[in-house]
């Protein structure tokens, strides 16, 4: 063990996996646990620890060199304590979603069947569920990506082109369900085992909720957005649906007017919509919640 100039500690026993393609480091459910009971006064009063887990990954270079971190969420009331429990690093995705939920999977079965132990306490664990977006989800649940035709992970619709992408025009198709996934009653819907399923309780359609990020605000806003600014032809309509360029800045005026008051919550706040391209999920979830009812 060594220090560094900023006083961060570094050691050479620390044991790095090559697998799929790449390096992991498993730092361990257990671990984090045990440093948040000892250092968060409100965690050794809980008798029940349940658990939030994400799934992403990373690009850190033009490359495709990238990160996939696991991380672990403990809550704690309304409030979410989050640790790392490993990361993985290559030139791309890992090749091997088996080798690396591997190390995650066995350990967070030992603590959901004999508990979390901390010194003589044995703490009883709950998972909340599994949180990733389209592309990570398709990976750790081993279907079929969001564009495929049986992609729907909720039900058990075909797709179809319409208008120059796929679209699930049905109302009517078969729910998944846990039980349906694991005895993959739609063979279509698959692309591999996954892993997960060797998680002792864990349900691959009730424990893995679609994301609000990119289905609410980087999905249905944007288009509603590109819909209203850029016009849209409608069915047996002559004319285009789209907001005079005199409505766009009485529009951004307003969105100035309120910025000082919008509250903390939204870190980035846009005042003009003709920049919708390139704004983040906050700024569309702002504009969801805040401009747009204003």
């Amino acid at each position: 063990m060594y220090i560094t100039l900023l006083s961060t500690p570094r050691s050479n026993n620390i044991n790095i996996l090559s697998i799929g393609g790449g390096q992991y480091i498993d730092f361990g459910i257990v671990h984090g646990l045990t440093n948040l009971y000892k250092t968060e006064p409100n965690v050794n009063q809980l008798s029940v620890i349940e658990l939030w887990f994400n799934i992403d990954g990373l690009p850190i270079d033009k490359k495709g060199s990238s990160f996939w971190p696991i991380l672990c969420g403990l809550c704690i009331n309304d409030s979410i304590k989050p640790f790392i429990v490993g990361s993985y690093f290559g030139i791309k995705k890992p090749s091997s979603v088996n080798e690396y939920l591997s190390e995650f999977v066995e350990e967070l079965n030992e603590i959901l069947t004999n508990g979390l132990q901390i010194d003589d306490l044995i703490l009883n664990v709950r998972i909340k569920g599994i949180i990733a977006d389209a592309p990570a989800r398709a990976f750790i649940k081993q279907v079929k990506g969001h564009s495929g035709y049986f992609g729907c992970e909720k039900c058990e619709e075909e797709g179809e082109y319409l208008s120059g992408s796929l679209s699930f025009p049905g109302y009517r198709a078969q729910l998944r369900t846990d039980e349906s996934f694991t005895n993959r009653y739609n063979e279509e819907h698959h692309i591999g085992t996954s892993p997960l399923l060797r998680i002792i309780g864990l349900g691959l359609i009730s424990f893995i909720p679609l994301d609000y990020m990119h289905l609410c605000c980087l999905g249905i806003m944007k288009k509603i957005l590109q819909f209203i600014l850029k016009g849209t032809r409608v069915e047996d309509a002559c004319n285009y649906i789209k907001l005079s360029k005199d409505q766009v800045i009485s529009i951004n005026q307003k969105m100035k007017i309120i910025k000082k008051w919008i509250c903390s919550d939204f870190a980035r706040i846009p005042n003009d919509l003709n920049n919708f391209n390139t704004f983040k999920a906050t700024e569309f979830r702002q504009i969801m919640h805040g401009t747009l009812p204003f």
